[in-house]
């Protein structure tokens, strides 16, 4: 018995070790940034909103950062698309996609250049329906803004579904790290063992 514990005690820390090697990985990836701003389009993946009392949705903190990094992007290259990716999965005041489009707009982003994909429910939703919309457009090169935790996620998706598209990771709230980082290290785990995008 004690032998088994000892083997399962070895186990365990095994896996917390590649876990935060894992993590480390996956914020050195992220922080690599490929942008050259001058995509045609920046996708910005959806997160988290949270309603009000009069029903109106607000992005959640950590969708507010990628959407602030949107906004810096805008500055640099104004003449490129937004396409805000997110559903209402949970049936929620809102759209992801229409609570991110009004935070653009009240940071001076032009209504006009913003594209609402409004049907996902995953990231790889997000970027299949947003490679659809770009078709449409006539839109080619694109760059991805998401959080620093999530980009390697992402860009694998977007590898699998045959899209090239540059990097732009936003950063996560401090008090967010923990959660998002061990959220991100068993997803993505279990995005390579599925063998397929989601």
């Amino acid at each position: 018995m004690r032998i088994l514990w000892k083997v399962l005690m070895r186990v365990v820390w095994a896996l917390v070790v590649l876990g935060v090697g894992f993590a480390v990985f996956l914020g050195i990836y992220g922080g690599r940034d490929t942008v050259k701003y001058d995509e045609d389009v920046a996708i910005v993946l959806g997160n988290g909103i949270v309603c009000g009392q009069d029903d109106q949705g607000e992005p959640n903190d950590v969708l507010g950062a990628r959407l602030d990094k949107a906004v810096e992007y805008h500055e640099r290259n104004p003449e490129a698309k937004i396409i805000v990716a997110g559903g209402n999965e949970r049936n929620l005041c809102e759209s992801e996609a229409a609570v991110m489009k009004k935070y653009l707009i009240r940071h001076n982003v032009r209504e006009e250049i913003i594209l609402l994909e409004d049907r996902s429910s995953s990231t790889a939703e997000n970027l299949r329906f947003s490679r659809e919309i770009m078709r449409e457009q006539g839109l080619e090169r694109a760059v991805i803004i998401t959080s620093r935790s999530h980009m390697f996620r992402a860009a694998q998706n977007a590898e699998r579904l045959g899209m090239a598209a540059k990097r732009l990771a936003a950063p996560e709230p401090w008090y967010r790290i923990p959660l998002v980082y061990g959220y991100e290290v068993v997803r993505t785990t279990w995005f390579w063992f599925e063998g397929r995008a989601e």
